[in-house]
């Protein structure tokens, strides 16, 4: 039905399939246009009330007033769209996912074609380090490796062959199949497509994921609520303005000032511009840490995870497959080291097999010094000599090997002979596992090239999944026999087995390959590789299944994809910080659960469980919702669909989740989460355009860095709104007292009011928001979603506060009151200047002193202080000014007094915070009594 053949389609096939089916491309959303991102900064209901605003100031004849306004809304858009822009991944990237070169077979002959000009029926060829282009169906293949990782999360390739023997439930586990965006890792094969384009795998993934609505972030949420707030206090005391003046009989153009003032005092211009300065610097922090954020709202909602779902390749672990533990008949080996990296870490002697102590003390009856080296110190090639048992089976391991190691020095590829010095990076060329073992062999001093020369390969049996072994035929050379008698036998070749113990225990003339460690390294997560081999004539020069018998057993190596350097101790600091930290990974159960419990996300002591994709199969929404609240931490054979409704249960739950991934397979996952966070080096392009996070180094920690940068812009959000809230309630309760106490009251002119909220308060709130960043923050549980921001202990001070610089502003107007106009005005204008400059000190912690914490600790808060200082001489002195804001002289004993009541405001609420503590810590006292 696909209209294959091996001479491939001809080109009138192909414009019939392409009519038919399409190109091969994804289909993507198109990005935001810039004028709409840009328009998109005016989204919200406070700046709405601030256009109002500005529209009544300039129906009311002050211009001044309504420029003022519109610079605010303009310079904060602009912040915030310069912010989105730079952070915006253009989705052209996404498409090189499957925009390649491939070769294809038409009319007979191989062609390199673009991969989006494929079409279904082509014939393709593919080769390792090749990118798969399509999902195609095997129809030839030489020992077909295939790294599905980043569709599947499972790190082990994939053997692929012509048929599959045993029909699989889920699509990606037909091993005669191959997918889009997945690579070769070893071998060749010629594969007709399928499927094309966005009905591939792929493009199911990209079809879900664009299907996946973002709920708002939390800051959008809390913004919102705290807009509704302010409107309802703005209209409020407009109302209240309005009834007591007209009831008053104020002339009506000052009652249009009164009440332009009392919508103007009651809104916090600010607000939204800090917000989002406060913001931008989380970003930047997070931006030395290499956290790169995408969209900005996202920042503070880090603050309120408390569920870390993450993958376990290549977030928990490094993606890259190691050696560990190596055992042969006489001693256990440890292995240590980052990855492929075979300058890193060693081999050390760990201590004898169940079997081989007595064999030990007997093969190495003059050594004991050695192994207690060996022990202490990384065997090298020059102690190498002392352990024959571990020189021949990393020798053997590395020679029955077809992947390759080597370095890149300044960017080129270079044989390890070659390449020196400290700056090298290690780098694989074929199957990971089997790499592992080449690197553990370099770190020994066994070079892979050397020992291709001195035992030169002269025939092979390829290994299969059927076969689930690879065997290799080598003739020594003459140095071999010369150097190292004791490896090499007179007149013989060298044959070599390697694969699943089980299947190289049936080759061995006695059962000397224990059960008892295959067991025991198979339960601590490694993959178990056993070796073994024999000397056959040397007249043999090729190798059959029938030479596989009467063989000698070398050894056991376990292999597995470890863990990050320092991952554990982050994921103690999460949930010390109340957070749930869950693996979800397509690996399978056994190995997701001892790493698991390696990096501590799995304790069977703590009744913690582990689910698989069949079990959540099973499973309704509200059972796998109940599952999950049951400690059920490891989530393994996954599919998106899995991780996707993973990810819903918990938010149902009322959790506020983030979920770390790098493949295609953890893209809707990452769209929907409340935070979705991609790795930067390993993350394919969907994944990280789904993502609001992406993290450049890739290291877990800095997940928990995210977090904690979160609590710190929740607690600083805290703080700036009940800084401007407070100035906005004493600047309202000023002018309802004075409509309501005098018969012919005295306001502050709008513009006056509008210095106030966003020169001396702008300036003041952005060194209040940069307040350094307590200690601790991880050392409490997070924030509720539902938790309010202006909550009713923040009302209440902002009530404290506000009624207190009220009160000296309504002091200093009766002790002028009798003088002219100009001057009641402008001694009311520095003293609420004056007054914000103590209401700072007082908002730089909700309970502890400012002495306690560090007067001078925020270094910007006091200059902030020295450049009100300046600006607040310059409209005194520069007379445009002067008459601009109306302003009266003010002699410097004014200026004492005034700096004298406005201290008030800070030593009353000293005396409140010490009365407090008191208290709290009298409570604890009884508490533990």
């Amino acid at each position: 039905s696909l209209g294959t053949n091996p001479e491939g389609l001809s080109e009138t096939e192909v414009r019939e399939k392409r009519e038919e089916f399409g190109e091969n491309k994804l289909t993507f959303e198109k990005g935001i246009s810039p004028l709409v991102m840009f328009l998109r900064q005016f989204k919200s209901p406070l700046v709405y009330v601030l256009i109002l605003a500005a529209v009544i100031s300039l129906l009311g004849n002050h211009a001044e007033d309504t420029i003022v306004i519109a610079i605010i809304l303009l310079i904060n858009s602009i912040i915030g769209f310069a912010q989105e822009w730079r952070a915006e991944k253009t989705i052209e990237s996404v498409k090189q996912l499957i925009e390649e070169k491939s070769i294809v077979i038409r009319n007979g002959e191989e062609q390199e074609i673009s991969s989006s000009e494929i079409v279904v029926g082509d014939l393709l060829l593919l080769k390792a380090g090749e990118k798969v282009p399509a999902d195609a169906r095997v129809v030839f293949e030489r020992n077909l490796h295939v790294d599905e990782s980043l569709l599947t999360g499972e790190s082990v390739p994939v053997k692929k062959d012509v048929v599959c023997l045993i029909e699989k439930p889920h699509y990606y586990e037909e091993s005669n199949k191959v997918f889009a965006g997945s690579f070769v890792t070893q071998g060749r094969a010629r594969v007709f497509v399928e499927k094309i384009g966005d009905q591939t795998a792929l493009g199911e993934i990209n079809r879900e994921l664009q299907q996946v609505e973002k709920e708002p972030t939390s800051i959008e949420i809390r913004l919102k609520r705290l807009s509704f707030f302010f409107i309802g206090l703005a209209f409020t005391f407009l109302a209240a303005t309005l009834i007591l003046g007209t009831y008053r009989q104020v002339p009506s153009y000052e009652l249009i000032l009164f009440s332009l003032s009392s919508l103007v005092s009651a809104i916090p211009e600010g607000l939204i511009a800090v917000i989002t300065i406060v913001l931008s610097v989380g970003v930047y922090r997070l931006s030395r840490k290499n956290v790169i954020v995408r969209n900005l709202n996202v920042v503070e909602t880090l603050g309120l995870v408390n569920v870390i779902c993450s993958d376990k390749t290549g977030t928990l672990t490094r993606n890259q497959m190691m050696a560990r533990r190596i055992y042969t008949p006489f001693h256990y080996y440890e292995i240590s080291g980052v990855g492929f990296d075979a300058d890193s870490g060693g081999i050390f002697l760990e201590g004898c097999g169940p079997e081989g102590c007595l064999r030990s003390a007997q093969y190495h009856e003059e050594n004991d010094e050695s192994e207690e080296e060996g022990m202490r110190n990384p065997i090298s090639k020059v102690t190498l000599a002392k352990f024959p048992d571990l020189e021949k089976a990393l020798s053997y391991f590395a020679l029955c090997n077809d992947s390759e190691l080597f370095t890149e020095c300044l960017g080129e590829d270079n044989p390890i002979r070659k390449c020196t010095g400290d700056e090298r990076v290690w780098k694989i060329r074929g199957s990971p596992t089997e790499a592992a073992l080449i690197v553990a062999s370099e770190k020994a001093g066994l070079h892979r090239y050397v020992l291709d020369e001195s035992w030169p390969r002269i025939s092979e049996i390829p290994f299969s999944s059927d076969r689930k072994y690879m065997a290799t035929l080598h003739q020594p050379s003459k140095s071999v026999q010369r150097d190292h008698p004791s490896l090499a036998q007179q007149d013989s070749n060298l044959l070599i087995a390697k694969g699943a113990p089980e299947m190289i225990e049936a080759f061995l003339r006695e059962p000397s390959l224990s059960e008892e460690v295959v067991n025991e390294f198979a339960s601590q997560g490694l993959r178990v590789l056993a070796c073994a081999i024999k000397h056959i004539p040397k007249k043999h020069q090729q190798v059959t299944d029938e030479d596989l018998c009467d063989m000698e057993f070398i050894g056991l190596c376990g292999i597995n994809d470890p863990p990050r350097d320092g991952v554990r101790d982050y994921i103690v600091k999460a949930e010390r910080a109340g957070i749930d930290v869950i693996m979800i990974t397509g690996d399978n159960e056994f190995t997701a659960k001892a790493i698991g419990e390696e990096v501590g996300i799995y304790n069977p002591e703590k009744n913690d469980k582990s689910l698989i994709g069949d079990d959540i199969d099973a499973l309704s929404d509200d059972e796998l919702q109940m599952a999950l609240e049951q400690r059920s931490n490891i989530l393994a054979r996954t599919s998106p669909i899995h991780k996707l409704r993973i990810v819903k249960a918990l938010q149902n739950s009322g959790k506020i989740v983030t979920m770390t991934g790098d493949g295609v397979n953890d893209s809707p996952a990452l769209r929907q989460a409340n935070v979705g966070i991609a790795m930067g080096i390993t993350g394919t392009d969907i994944a990280k355009e789904a993502a609001d996070i992406v993290l450049q180094d890739e290291r877990f920690e800095s997940v928990v860095d995210g977090i904690e940068e979160g609590r710190h812009i929740l607690n600083t959000f805290r703080r700036v709104v009940l800084f401007l809230t407070s100035t906005n309630f004493a600047e309202s309760f000023m002018i309802l007292a004075t409509l309501l106490l005098f018969v012919n009251p005295i306001l502050l002119l709008p513009l006056q009011i509008l210095w106030v909220n966003l020169v001396t308060d702008g300036m003041l709130d952005i060194a209040v928001s940069l307040e350094p960043k307590e200690e601790g923050l991880l050392d409490r549980p997070p924030a509720s979603l539902t938790d309010r921001v202006l909550s009713k202990a923040t009302l209440s001070r902002a009530l404290f506060y506000g009624t207190m610089m009220a009160s000296v502003v309504m002091t200093v107007y009766l002790l002028y009151l009798g003088q002219n106009e100009q001057k009641i005005r402008t001694m009311i204008f520095v003293t609420l200047i004056v007054t914000q400059w103590f209401s700072a000190q007082n908002c730089r912690s909700p309970t502890e002193s400012a002495f306690s914490i560090g007067i001078f600790r925020n270094k910007l808060l006091w200059i902030v202080y020295i450049i009100d200082v300046i600006l607040v001489a310059v409209i005194f002195l520069f007379p445009p000014l002067v008459s601009l804001f109306e302003l009266a002289p003010v002699d410097p004993w004014e200026w004492i007094l005034v700096f004298l009541l406005a201290s008030i405001v800070f030593i009353l609420e000293e005396l409140r915070k010490r009365f407090s503590n008191k208290s709290r810590k009298k409570k604890l006292m009884i508490d533990r009594f």
